[in-house]
């Protein structure tokens, strides 16, 4: 999809980005000919400092508690999502795989047009770009109709059920350790009369999401292996110097929880990190280790 931004066929139009927060992110709107007026098509384009499994572990969705936690953080104008079924879950020869059908509704810009909701199948899984060799990982979405489980709204919560097509996004790993290229890939059908600047304006605040992705990992550094457990202390270390930057160190020391070596104040820092069954919890981590994972 990386490079089918100009060659595909759907032709995309770079259209202003006014975050002040995402300033990196490419955003595009999109047109394909022949293709009904009511469906839109939004695009963004970014790099995010990540792996493919990093970026997996924040997709890993299979519960309605785990999905509505992921919505507060990285879709905000969801007014409400459930996971209604799991059809494949990740195992330990694929962990990277996963099928099943969501449900989420989305607030509208307007008190004068009515929220949409959207019933999808998700299915998340690694591949490897021929073109290039590089690994990468898919998240897709596309509206299926499922009446018994997930019936229309309209009339018990004034809901207008739209569809989404053949969206999501695509992770390919870059020339540089770490570094993903990023694009997410928006075609929704709105139903319904919906202003043009309404459905930009929703289609807009869905791609920026990308945006938060980049927020996310730029302030919470997923949990490495190599890390000292939450239970285990460093051990005591009778240095005198800081390991980084030399200075002498006395009453304030730390120890990074990765190398385990005597830190000062200014050459380490508190970060964020993802534990699992924990969850975020903080833990002081010297210069050197938190840049050897950018």
């Amino acid at each position: 999809m990386l490079h089918r931004r100009t060659n595909g066929p759907v032709t995309w139009i770079p259209i202003s980005n006014s975050s002040s927060t995402s300033p990196h992110v490419q955003v595009f709107s999109g047109k394909k000919p022949g293709e009904s007026s009511t469906v839109a098509y939004f695009c963004a384009v970014t790099q995010l400092q990540a792996s493919l499994d990093d970026v997996a572990r924040v997709f890993r969705t299979e519960t309605t508690a785990k999905y509505r936690e992921h919505a507060k953080t990285f879709a905000p104008d969801y007014l409400d999502c459930a996971s209604l079924t799991n059809l494949v879950l990740p195992t330990e020869t694929t962990p990277l795989h996963y099928i099943g059908v969501k449900w989420a509704a989305v607030e509208s810009p307007t008190i004068f047009i009515k929220p949409r909701d959207f019933c999808f199948l998700e299915c998340q899984d690694e591949f490897v770009d021929r073109r290039t060799g590089r690994r990468g990982w898919v998240h897709s979405m596309h509206s299926v109709s499922w009446g018994q489980v997930c019936p229309p709204m309209d009339k018990s919560h004034g809901l207008v059920r739209g569809s989404i097509y053949r969206s999501g996004y695509v992770f390919i790993e870059s020339d540089r350790p770490n570094c993903l290229e990023v694009v997410h890939v928006l075609q929704v059908d709105m139903k319904g009369s919906v202003p043009s600047w309404v459905m930009s304006s929703i289609m807009k605040r869905r791609v920026m999401e990308v945006g938060r992705l980049q927020h996310y990992f730029r302030r919470v550094k997923p949990f490495s292996p190599s890390m000292l457990a939450l239970t285990d202390k460093p051990k005591k270390s009778y240095a005198l110097h800081c390991h980084a930057c030399r200075t002498p160190v006395f009453s304030q020391r730390h120890h990074c929880r990765t190398c385990g070596h005597v830190t000062c104040k200014k050459c380490s820092a508190d970060v964020v990190v993802d534990v699992a069954d924990v969850g975020r919890t903080n833990m002081r981590v010297c210069v050197e280790c938190t840049s050897q994972t950018r």
